[in-house]
């Protein structure tokens, strides 16, 4: 299993963040807008002259950031033993290190219809796609197009018919 703490301050207690458990796997965040919060359901403003009520609790996340479950403190020494049971009966993780994230891109299922997916694919399939490269700069400064497949190895093809452009952007 691979396990990180991170932290949310809401307040701010000294001028530096620290690791509160100083391990490599862990992260702090200075929380004073309070967005962290809000976004997680921990704390809540029903007015904006009112001031936020903060419910503090444990939140189990997988790796995406995604809620498995909510612990709010109870008062009392059970919250870190519900919160340790929990965890250890996630299941375990088999293949020693977890995979590096893939490249930030957005999958939305089921947007567009299949027919039309397998119209914006289908040109590609025909033609191949042209590859693409990396932006660097070169010695007098300048930022130019490369093709180094090092850095980065793809083919993209570039729909160029407005007809199916006016229709991908009314989807």
């Amino acid at each position: 299993m691979h396990c990180s703490a991170e932290s949310v301050a809401i307040r701010k207690t000294s001028g530096r963040a620290a690791s509160p458990t100083g391990s490599r796997d862990s992260c702090f965040f200075w929380d004073l807008d309070y967005r962290i919060s809000a976004q997680y359901g921990i704390c809540i403003r029903t007015d904006d002259t009112l001031p936020w009520t903060y419910s503090p609790a444990t939140l189990v996340l997988d790796p995406n950031h995604r809620v498995l479950a909510v612990f709010p403190f109870p008062g009392g020494g059970a919250h870190a033993a519900c919160v340790a049971d929990y965890v250890s009966s996630l299941p375990r993780w088999e293949g020693g290190e977890p995979a590096a994230p893939g490249p930030p891109i957005l999958i939305c299922p089921r947007v567009l219809e299949r027919e039309f997916c397998r119209e914006l694919i289908a040109p590609y399939e025909r033609h191949g796609g042209q590859e693409t490269g990396v932006m660097r700069t070169d010695y007098t400064g300048r930022t130019v197009h490369i093709i180094d497949r090092r850095a980065k190895q793809r083919r993209d093809y570039v729909i160029e018919e407005p007809e199916t452009r006016a229709r991908f952007r009314s989807a």
